[in-house]
């Protein structure tokens, strides 16, 4: 409750009281219920303060750094208020062993920040094909050297329900994509897009190169239509649609392509 409300409260008990009493700016009365009003609302303010603390999802930001360091999550002066808030929340709401995707990546960030690996990608498979229900797979991308900081930090986490764990890196296979299009189309932007996205770093490791991605990326840049096809590094056929990121399971082993697009060709007119 603010000052004004408070305020207004008081001289309308005042003046139920004695109407004759003068409340106008400037006089005594009116002094004494501007006083007591400040008091009040302080007293209020006060006890709204108290009364959010316990609470993560109402304190205000001190109380919100204190509750992140009593719960262990992580966080620096680039940190916003909103994203360390809603990390305090979660770390509520799932225990850090509670073995759910967000505990498993925040695990895997903490390995790759401290090394400096801010940009390496990663992605978490249940693989319960190759070793049974509850196992996972976190395949890390192929010029990754973070298997044993990322085993380290998820073995400290002890996920409830883990049956098996592994961490790996994943391999490499190089793609040429090619896309036929129709209308008037910036195949240069096509191109240098294509590649950005998914060359260098590639796209997560394990993941398809989607048909329907490409082909929109072609139609953004112009294209009335577009076929994507794709072929492997060094052969001579192209295939049309989605290529895909082969997943092997040889026993306990398990092996993870991780794309990278070495070269797109746009060709206009050849739909």
């Amino acid at each position: 409750m603010n000052y004004d409300i408070i305020k207004r409260m008081i001289d309308s008990e005042v003046q139920n009281l004695d109407p004759e009493i003068s409340i106008a700016d400037g006089t005594i009365v009116n002094l004494i219920i501007s006083g007591c009003a400040v008091a009040i609302a302080g007293l209020y303010g006060y006890s709204e303060n108290i009364g959010r603390k316990p609470f993560p999802d109402l304190c205000l930001a001190p109380d919100l750094i204190r509750w992140a360091i009593i719960k262990g999550v992580e966080f620096n002066e680039l940190t916003s208020e909103d994203e360390l808030r809603r990390k305090v929340l979660l770390a509520f709401r799932v225990p850090a062993s509670g073995g759910d995707l967000q505990s498993w990546r925040d695990a895997i960030e903490k390995a790759l920040n401290a090394l400096g690996e801010f940009e390496t990608r990663y992605s978490i498979f249940e693989n319960a094909r190759a070793r049974g229900i509850g196992s996972v797979d976190i395949v890390l991308g192929h010029n990754s050297s973070a298997v044993s900081a990322v085993r380290s930090e998820v073995e400290s986490m002890r996920p409830l329900g883990a049956a098996d764990t592994k961490v790996t890196t994943s391999i490499r296979r190089d793609v040429e994509i090619r896309i036929d299009t129709l209308g008037f189309v910036d195949s240069t932007a096509v191109s240098n897009e294509v590649i950005e996205r998914f060359g260098g770093l590639g796209d997560m490791p394990g993941s398809d190169l989607f048909r329907s991605v490409i082909e929109a990326i072609a139609v953004r840049y112009g294209a009335s239509n577009a076929i994507m096809f794709w072929r492997n590094t060094g052969d001579t056929e192209w295939n049309e649609g989605t290529c895909e990121a082969l997943k092997m399971f040889d026993g306990l082993d398990s092996v993870y392509q991780h794309l990278i697009v070495t070269d797109c060709f746009v060709r206009v007119g050849q739909n």
